[in-house]
């Protein structure tokens, strides 16, 4: 080993793999025990022997295939292992194309199981129809080792050095090994068998180009229809509104309702409540086609995202087949709206918005309300501020601050919304209370909606709502 080698781990072997503690680090910046400085100068001195880690690499298998170690007997596994068929912990990112029959890391029990995933063939498995292969994968990987790598020096342009690359590595794969002639016959034997190479090379190119076509007619026709659910879409919010319009008071049967729907509407100072599809009762309709569409498709998506609107056009089928005036239906809107309590849910969520921004702004002599509103949340009981103060960090310090801060939050300072009950022995969230935590904390509420989604169930809503009218003067 030269002198300008790098130094040898504790195995003897030069240290050019990085660590995990170092692959963590670069994924997410936690450098562990560690100082990011150590991180980073760790890193560097992996990458200045990127050099030196492929030459050994090349120098080691030249050496191994000279002298017929890497032979079908020596190398099968390895090889096999290589094209996927392995539980390497550490792997790049491509996939492979495995036998349809195998499962992830299983070993193949003959030589046909090998074959079928190296011949191009769709990947029947994992609905992917562009044929492929692990040889293919292996070359991809390889190539884009090369790309990843090389730099283009100088003045030369960075397409000359990877078509470069790209000849010179087509020379070494499928010609440096033949034979070799001198003179004519060299000529020869170098225009037959890059010509073999290329006519292989456009055989595959026009079985991909035709995954191109079929690929681009479908994005044409996803496209097509995406616009037409689009309009569908629209169709759908306007034709929303029009029912919210012409439904009888009280569309949702709550004491006060009407009242506190004009509260609300002249706060937000609403006046162009059509154009924003904000019906006249405060009733987002584009929120309430989610609803709709949620009651009328199973799906694990948030509701109001892509994927839940996928579902719906999944389960309708083509856009031109779609019946609007079947699916919006008067009744089962002014039903859902009273069933689901739609207004009241809009109406808290504007609410509740209000007061988490409220909460995370009050403070009391050095002490956040949040924490305390956190803490209480998180008992899912009766909790005494002593208990509260202690879950903070300080029973001693915060008592006293934390009795305030609860008062305060009971209704000396919150008269309209109280959001806590009880006494320094005891607090506990109001139905309120637990509906403003559902807003704050719960990741089931769709960030997608402006309103509370059907995850936030109902009776916590009529309870809440209930609390709030009880309170309005």
């Amino acid at each position: 080993m030269s002198e300008n080698e790098p130094l040898a781990d504790t195995h003897g072997s030069p240290a050019y793999a990085l660590t995990g503690a170092e692959r963590r680090y670069i994924r997410s910046g936690d450098p562990g025990g560690e100082s990011k400085t150590n991180m980073e100068a760790r890193i560097e001195t992996k990458i200045n022997r990127l050099g030196y880690r492929i030459d050994h690499l090349l120098a080691d298998i030249f050496l191994l295939h000279a002298n017929d170690y890497l032979t079908e007997g020596s190398w099968k596994d390895g090889w096999v292992g290589l094209l996927g068929f392995d539980e390497y912990p550490v792997q790049p990112s491509t996939r492979r194309k495995r036998a349809p029959e195998l499962t992830d890391f299983e070993e193949p029990s003959n030589d046909s199981e090998i074959v079928e995933a190296c011949r191009m063939a769709s990947d029947t498995e994992t609905d992917i129809g562009r044929p492929m292969s692990s040889t293919k994968e292996f070359g991809r990987d390889i190539g884009e080792l090369a790309r990843k790598l090389s730099l283009a020096p100088g003045e030369m342009d960075e397409d000359e050095v990877l078509q470069d690359i790209a000849y010179g590595f087509l020379e070494g794969l499928y010609f440096d090994h033949r034979p070799a002639g001198l003179g004519d016959q060299l000529m020869q034997q170098r225009q037959k068998y890059m010509n073999e190479i290329i006519s292989a090379l456009q055989k595959q190119l026009e079985h991909e180009l035709t995954y191109d076509r079929e690929w681009a007619e479908w994005e044409r026709e996803w496209r097509v229809q995406g616009d037409l659910w689009d309009e569908h879409r629209t169709a759908m919010i306007s034709r929303l509104r029009e029912i919210l319009n012409e439904a009888p008071e009280p569309i949702a049967p709550r004491r006060s309702m009407s009242e506190f729907r004009s509260r609300v509407l002249e706060k937000r100072g609403d006046t162009d409540s059509q154009e924003t599809g904000v019906n006249e009762r405060g009733i987002d309709c584009r929120d309430l086609l989610f609803v709709l569409i949620d009651n009328s498709i199973e799906s694990d998506y948030p509701v109001g995202s892509s994927g839940h609107w996928g579902g719906f056009q999944a389960e309708h089928g083509p856009a031109e087949q779609f019946e609007l005036e079947e699916f919006i239906q008067y009744d089962r809107v002014v039903t859902l709206v009273e069933e689901c309590r739609i207004l009241e849910r809009n109406i808290l969520y504007r609410h509740c918005r209000t007061d988490a921004d409220r909460i995370q702004e009050k403070k009391t002599r050095g002490l956040d309300a949040l924490d305390v509103f956190s803490a209480i949340h998180n008992s899912k009981g009766a909790i005494s501020s002593k208990q509260i103060a202690r879950d903070i960090g300080s029973e001693t310090s915060y008592q006293g601050q934390v009795t305030q801060i609860c008062t305060d939050l009971a209704g000396r300072k919150w008269e309209q919304r109280p959001v806590l009950t009880g006494s320094k022995d005891g607090w506990e969230l109001t139905a309120y209370g637990r509906l403003l935590a559902e807003c704050m904390f719960d990741e089931s509420q769709s960030v997608l909606m402006r309103t509370f989604g059907p995850a936030v169930s109902t009776d916590l809503i009529i309870q809440a709502a209930t609390e709030i009218d009880e309170n309005l003067s």
